[in-house]
C-alpha cells in the first residue's frame, strides 16, 4: 500500500474499445476519494495508457512517463480494471502485506510456477499499510485459488469465515477507499489526475 505520491498521473489515454467500463471504474475512484482523473489539456509528462495486452497488469505506482495498464480480452470487467488502477496509484496486493501472516497462510506448492512472486510478502519498508487494517473484501485480494496450479487453493484465511470472500472484484471495499484518502492525504485537498 505504498502510495507513490509524487507520481500523480497527467493523463489516461484508452486504446481498447471498452472505454465506458474504464470510465466506470475511474468513476469508483471519484465517488469514494479525492483521487480525480481529469481531460488532458496539452502534452502532459506523466500519463497512464489502457492497451490491450497479456494477463491483467500494471505497475505499482506511476512508472516512468507512460505507465501502462495492460487488459486482456479476459480482463475487462469493472472489478478486474479497478484492481489494475489500484496498482497504478500505488495499491500492492493485499496478500502481500508483512503481516499477512496473522490473517492468511499461502499455499506456496499450490501455486503455479514462475507467478510466486503474486504472493511474495513485502517488508515494512516496501509496503506501509497507513494504519489501515487487513481487508480481507480488498479488490487488491487474491480469490482463494488465485493462480492455482492444480484446483486447490492458494490462499487460506486463518478465519475460516472469510475464505469465500477473498477476491472481491465487485468494487472498492471499506478499507480500500480508506487507504486511497490516507495515501493521498485526502483530508487536505484534492489530487488531480487528468485522462483523455
Amino acid at each position: 500500500m505504498q502510495g507513490q505520491k509524487d507520481a500523480h498521473v497527467k493523463q489516461i489515454v484508452i486504446v481498447i474499445p471498452e472505454r465506458q467500463l474504464i470510465m466506470d471504474a475511474i468513476n469508483e475512484y471519484h465517488r469514494h476519494t479525492c483521487i480525480r482523473f481529469v481531460s488532458a489539456r496539452g502534452h502532459e509528462k506523466n500519463k497512464v495508457m489502457f492497451q490491450n495486452g497479456g494477463g491483467c497488469s500494471s505497475f505499482v505506482g506511476m512508472i516512468g512517463d507512460t505507465q501502462a495498464i495492460r487488459l486482456a480480452p479476459g480482463c475487462r470487467h469493472k472489478g478486474i480494471i479497478i484492481h489494475e488502477i489500484g496498482h497504478a496509484i500505488g495499491f500492492h496486493h493485499e496478500q502481500t502485506r508483512p503481516d499477512r501472516d496473522n490473517y492468511v497462510r499461502i499455499e506456496d506448492r499450490n501455486i503455479q510456477q514462475g507467478v510466486k512472486y503474486n504472493f511474495m510478502k513485502y517488508t515494512n519498508e516496501q509496503v506501509k499499510s497507513y494504519g489501515v487494517a487487513y481487508d480481507y473484501l480488498s479488490v487488491m485480494h487474491y480469490g482463494q485459488r488465485a493462480f492455482s496450479r492444480n484446483g486447490q487453493p492458494t490462499i487460506i484465511t486463518l478465519d475460516r469465515k472469510y475464505q469465500e470472500v477473498i477476491g472481491n472484484r465487485d468494487g472498492l471495499s471499506f478499507k480500500d477507499i480508506e487507504l486511497a484518502n490516507k495515501i493521498y492525504d485526502c483530508a487536505s485537498g484534492k489530487v488531480f489526475i487528468n485522462k483523455s
